[in-house]
């Protein structure tokens, strides 16, 4: 993985797998990766 376009770059994101799963937790996990993504650009 460290060869990869989006490591080398810093463009992504890792969220705990009780995040990715249905749970309270999605809501806040959407609005975390939606940050994420704004603040790249997108």
């Amino acid at each position: 993985m460290a060869g990869t376009t989006a490591v080398r770059e810093g463009n992504f994101i890792s969220f705990p797998y009780a995040a990715l799963v249905e749970s309270p937790r999605n809501p806040a996990t959407i609005t975390a990766l939606a940050s994420y993504l704004r603040g790249k650009g997108y």
